[in-house]
């Protein structure tokens, strides 16, 4: 077994050959030998939650290849001999990975005391870190011009070509996005979308927090003006 990132390494994979029982093969490491009838043999690699399989090969102690056929579950090439004969099957696995993108809707575009909602910019400040190394940033969302009550705009995606969902140690990894004060409006909601959690959020701070999952991840967030005579006060973070 054969790992593609950090996170992969040391990690329990499981195995069927021809069908039989599972046998459990740590990343970085190999099973014992493994007494099979000459001819040909079938491997499947079972699913794991939160990684993915990469590649596989099959190789002969001369190092030709003895893939015949498929990519999980695979065929390979069994001749008859002992350990000085035998065939190596490595699979690669790799950690899946995530993106995620802020999005901003609203249900008005302006309000009695002139507070305009299209054409206005909003801030979010983002963090997470992996295996100890935080990353951090901004992103900005504008609603356009010609916005219409419930148009959804996003920013542009955070995180290529991805960010492992989980550290090393199996924990999720964590994004947190805080909406920057905007005077005269206020969060209504904040919502989530994608493979992951929304684990916290507050419309108070504008602080969110959820577990990256597969894929694109999507945070919403609600603003609506406040009502008139009341400007808002800035949220402190």
């Amino acid at each position: 077994k054969d790992y593609a990132d950090p996170q992969t390494q040391g990690k329990p994979f499981q195995f069927t050959i021809n069908g039989g029982a599972p046998i459990t093969v740590d990343a970085g490491g190999c099973s014992g030998n493994i007494t099979v009838p000459a001819g040909t043999a079938t491997i499947d690699e079972l699913g794991s939650t939160n990684f993915h399989l990469v590649s596989v090969t099959a190789t002969g102690p001369d190092g030709s290849s003895r893939l015949l056929s498929g990519t999980n579950p695979i065929t390979v090439s069994v001749p008859f001999g002992g350990v000085g004969n035998e065939t190596l099957v490595t699979y690669t696995n790799a950690v899946n990975t995530g993106e995620f993108k802020v999005c901003k809707t609203t249900s008005a575009t302006a309000d009695g005391s002139g507070v305009l909602l299209a054409g206005d910019t909003f801030w979010y400040d983002y963090s997470y870190t992996v295996d100890g190394t935080m990353t951090m940033g901004k992103t900005s969302v504008t609603i356009p011009t010609n916005a219409v009550p419930g148009q959804v705009t996003c920013s542009g995606l955070i995180g290529g070509p991805g960010i492992p969902v989980v550290q090393s140690n199996g924990s999720p990894v964590t994004v947190t996005v805080t909406e920057e004060a905007f005077i005269g409006v206020h969060i209504e909601s904040i919502t989530y979308g994608g493979n992951g959690n929304l684990t916290d959020s507050s419309t108070t701070t504008g602080e969110s927090d959820f577990t990256l999952g597969i894929g694109i991840n999507e945070v919403t967030y609600d603003n609506e003006p406040n009502p008139p005579g009341n400007a808002g006060t800035a949220r402190l973070g």
